[in-house]
């Protein structure tokens, strides 16, 4: 009873009193006044408010040139032949790929715009195409470029686009030994592989191949003996005309003892004559075989170790893999590599193993069986061979006529015999020969 009494007395006094229930009393918003952002040089504020701002003007071929002397990168591939330094020009710089466009805007301090940026900034660059592609490989559209800086002075973000910068010449470096250590990769995976493919095919080759050689070698001299047994019988049948001369002057001649022996020793001279000719052919015949024999080991040699060795091709690759062992210190030093292992890398594809420059092994049997068909053939032709026979019997029943024996005319025989054979040999190693010099020529293209 006592509270509430206490309550309904609070509430009369409060009646009598006038009291009044207020309400706490609102702060006033404060004055918000944006100062407006001062571009940079060049420059206008993308949005009203915002610290982004966009260039006037697209970069220009001198300024990319200055950026390229700084960082020590060579000009752009349209651009060979001309010095950075001399490169002052105010036109759009054309045709970067979007990574050079990126390493440019960081040694600016600035950055590629969005899409959104892009359409915002149309009053600035006006209507064209978006130009920067998502594959940073493309081309920037247009080539020209409009940078975005978003930052001002003492902020956080200039911070950070200061180290970009300062880290940019690391960064591009690092791409160029990225790369050349990935040409370096594919350059010795086709290496070995050419050289595997090499080995193995040599492997079911070379016996096929050396055995064509001798086949080349054998028709050479199947044919060459058929040359020479023509000249023989030119010189028998001289001989056969000479010799029944002096035997119907002797059998029909009223001649002296020295009218006949006069007669039988101009015969015999004629011979010595004809055998001294014979000897230095013989002669000159078994020098040349002879110089063509150790040209022959030679060439073999060669020739073995460029089939079952290292192609031309593949042994350029092998010098371009040993200069780029240690990554290049210098953009200069990575591009030239890069450079070195892309041509080594084209010459190895397109070079392939050192055995492309011979025939296949069905090409080899092919041949080789066409001269085995080849050698029957003038092998059962032995009209020649029969022909200097007859002349040799021909010659040899004149004796009994002349009643006289000529040791030259046997000796000049025999000779005849040897030369036919040292021809036939020379020209069989003359063939063998070329076989393996136009073998070996194949393999040394490059």
């Amino acid at each position: 009873m006592y509270r509430r009494a206490m309550a309904v007395a609070i509430c009369c006094a409060a009646l009598v009193l006038g009291c009044e229930k207020k309400e706490p009393e609102k702060e006033a918003p404060p004055v918000v006044t944006r100062i407006p952002l001062k571009a940079p040089a060049g420059m206008v504020q993308l949005r009203q408010g915002a610290s982004v701002f966009i260039d006037q003007k697209p970069m220009a071929v001198g300024e990319y040139a200055a950026y390229l002397e700084a960082t020590g990168q060579p000009v752009p591939e349209k651009w060979q032949g001309i010095e950075p330094g001399t490169l002052t020009g105010t036109a759009p710089v054309l045709g970067l790929t979007r990574q050079q466009a990126d390493w440019y805007a960081a040694y600016a301090m600035k950055r590629g715009p969005t899409r959104q940026e892009w359409q915002q900034a149309a009053m600035v660059v006006g209507s064209r195409p978006y130009p920067w592609p998502e594959d940073a490989a493309g081309d920037v559209a247009g080539g020209e470029l409009f940078l975005i800086r978003d930052w001002v002075r003492g902020s956080g973000g200039e911070g950070t686009a200061r180290q970009e910068k300062a880290d940019l010449p690391q960064t591009i470096l690092a791409q160029y030994q990225a790369e050349v250590e990935h040409l370096a990769g594919q350059l010795g995976e086709a290496v070995e592989g050419s050289a595997t493919r090499q080995q193995e095919l040599w492997k079911g080759l070379k016996p096929a191949f050396f055995a064509l050689l001798e086949k080349k070698k054998s028709a050479a001299e199947v044919q060459a003996r058929r040359g020479a047994l023509s000249d023989v019988l030119d010189i028998l049948r001289q001989m056969a005309q000479d010799k029944a001369q002096v035997a119907v002057k002797l059998k029909t001649g009223d001649l002296t003892k020295e009218q006949a022996d006069a007669e039988v020793q101009s015969y015999e001279q004629g011979l010595a004559d004809v055998r001294a000719k014979v000897q230095d052919v013989r002669q000159d015949l078994q020098a040349r075989t002879r110089t063509l024999q150790d040209e022959i080991v030679a060439v073999t040699q060669r020739f073995e170790t460029a089939a079952g060795g290292k192609s031309p091709a593949l042994a350029a690759a092998e010098q371009a893999l040993a200069g780029a062992s240690a990554p290049p210190q210098t953009v200069g030093e990575a591009i030239s590599l890069s450079s070195a292992l892309g041509s080594a890398l084209d010459r190895v594809a397109e070079a392939g193993p050192a055995l492309a420059g011979l025939p296949s092994l069905e090409e080899v049997d092919e041949e080789a069986g066409a001269l085995d068909a080849e050698i029957k053939r003038l092998s059962a032709d032995d009209r020649l061979t029969r022909e200097v026979e007859d002349l040799r019997k021909k010659i040899a029943a004149l004796d009994e006529t002349i009643q006289r024996e000529f040791l030259q005319e046997k000796l000049l025989l025999g000779e005849l015999d040897e030369l036919a054979s040292l021809r036939a040999r020379m020209k069989g190693v003359e063939a063998k020969l070329a076989g393996l010099q136009e073998a070996l020529a194949g393999l040394s293209a490059p």
